[in-house]
């Protein structure tokens, strides 16, 4: 006689595996790169996990859905989730230290993406809730989370005191070395936030360097086997010979004076252990992040050129997509600020390649935006057009989600998303270049974009809804004191 109870049971099992099998999948979709993938599956397996009522598994499909979003640079839509993912959490009790723990990553992670879009009030809530709860539980991993969310917070509104001392608690009681570098790196950029080192955007930053002419960094040809490794088309991209980042260092002594001996050793202290990380994408996401602190200091761009250049050839091994387009990317932003123009173009273009296999519009505009500026210093002003078009393009598809729920974030806007438009709109009003009513055009309807963009971030909301007034945008268009043309058609 069967067993039915027995059958029922096995059924059960199989459909358990099944799905942590699908887990994996997703998990492995969103290690290579294809976050888009792993939504979508993570999506599917977050219903059938509800269908089973199974909340363990729901909260950790959520979770790493949420994560995955954030990959594609849709903070909004990820928000949405872990708003609904934690008010779920809230109206269960939380009696086992399995429902305590789900509640503690839910509060980190809807922290992290609540401070992400600008929203810190509610950010530190989260943040004290989990710390609470980390501290109850003696987590010590989740307890470092929360406190470094909390100096990130404290840093954001300039309280650099209270930054300091938050990351200072999360070095000393960090569980792990990964952990502990993670704590050291932002007390890093706080120590570094007085140098001018921001990265992506103010081309003349990099022309301070190098008084003589000399570049700092070496021949590409140093930095990899050669610089057909990391840009050539990607035909044959498991066959690229291996990265050879041996540079030769050419110092700047007046760039040292702003960095004084005591960041000096924690930077060479850092750099010796951040190598020994594991070559996971966390670990290669630590190494691009250094490399960022660092590439704008005379005598460490060196270094951060060989830990970008590894970066991008593990990532490649591993066919880590979003890693190796942040890696080749930010190579290239060193090479911008070298002024070695080609070598810089080379670095984005293949960026943007990699991105091709992508859906990450946020990575697009941000190399797109890049090779603009390179062109325009060459003045190649044509190359510089186009990509500045492709830049506002992909900005067009990610604008419902770059904008915050907050106005907190209206000064990243300002810094991240603003001057894209703009410095399109100069390059096509430049009065030394033969303007066209084609240029003109454009001009309008890229300062209309940017318009639609500055509502949305205002009211954090599709501002497409609005009426256009093409009144207004010829006012606009009129501001930026070009000569008289005949009206456009």
């Amino acid at each position: 006689m069967v067993n039915l109870d027995r059958v029922e049971r096995d059924r059960l099992a199989v459909q358990a595996l099944s799905l942590q099998i699908e887990e994996v999948q997703a998990q492995i979709a969103r290690a290579t790169g294809q976050p888009e993938v792993a939504a979508e599956q993570l999506q599917i397996l977050a219903t059938n996990y509800t269908q089973l009522g199974d909340l363990d598994g729901l909260v950790r499909v959520e979770l790493a859905r949420a994560q995955a979003l954030q990959d594609l640079g849709l903070y909004r839509r990820s928000l949405t989730l872990l708003l609904a993912l934690t008010a779920q959490l809230d109206a269960a009790p939380d009696i086992s230290l399995a429902e305590r723990a789900m509640k503690r990553r839910a509060s980190l992670a809807l922290g992290n993406t609540l401070r992400a879009v600008g929203e810190r009030t509610g950010a530190a809530q989260m943040f004290e809730q989990a710390l609470a709860l980390a501290i109850e539980d003696s987590q010590a991993w989740d307890e470092t989370a929360a406190v470094l969310g909390l100096g990130e917070l404290a840093q954001a509104i300039g309280d650099r005191e209270t930054a300091r001392g938050y990351y200072d608690r999360a070095i000393t009681i960090a569980p792990d070395t990964a952990t502990q570098i993670r704590a050291e790196l932002h007390r890093l950029e706080l120590d570094l936030s007085d140098v001018d080192h921001d990265f992506g955007h103010d081309l003349d930053r990099g022309r301070e360097f190098g008084d003589s002419g000399d570049p700092l960094i070496g021949d590409p040809g140093h930095v990899m086997r050669s610089v057909d490794d990391l840009v050539n088309p990607v035909a044959d991209r498991n066959t690229h010979p291996a990265i050879n980042p041996a540079i030769n260092q050419t110092m700047n002594p007046t760039m040292n004076q702003t960095v004084n001996p005591a960041i000096h050793q924690q930077i060479s202290s850092l750099y010796q252990r951040i190598q020994h990380l594991p070559t996971d994408r966390d670990g290669l996401a630590t190494r691009i992040q250094f490399a960022r602190q660092i590439l704008n200091i005379t005598d460490r761009a060196n270094d951060a050129a060989k830990l970008l250049a590894t970066a991008a050839q593990i990532a490649r091994t591993t066919r880590d997509r979003r890693i190796e387009s942040d890696a080749l990317g930010s190579l290239g932003h060193l090479y911008e600020q070298q002024q070695r123009w080609q070598e810089a173009a080379q670095l984005t273009q293949q960026a943007l390649v990699v991105t091709e296999t992508l859906s990450a519009a946020d990575l697009t505009y941000q190399w797109y935006w890049q090779l603009g500026r390179i062109h325009q210093a060459q003045n190649q002003r044509p190359a510089a057009l186009a990509a500045y078009a492709e830049a506002v393009k992909s900005l067009g598809t990610l604008r419902a989600d770059l904008v915050s729920v907050s106005t907190d974030v209206q000064f990243s806007f300002r810094e991240k998303v603003e001057p894209v438009y703009r410095e399109r709109v100069n390059l096509l009003l430049d009065r030394s270049a033969e303007i066209s009513q084609a240029d003109l055009r454009q001009a309008r309807d890229t300062i209309e974009q940017l318009q639609l963009a500055e509502l949305d971030n205002y009211f954090a909301m599709p501002a497409l809804m609005l009426n256009r007034r093409r009144l207004t945008t010829s006012i606009r268009v009129r501001q930026w004191c070009i000569p008289s043309f005949s009206p456009i058609a």
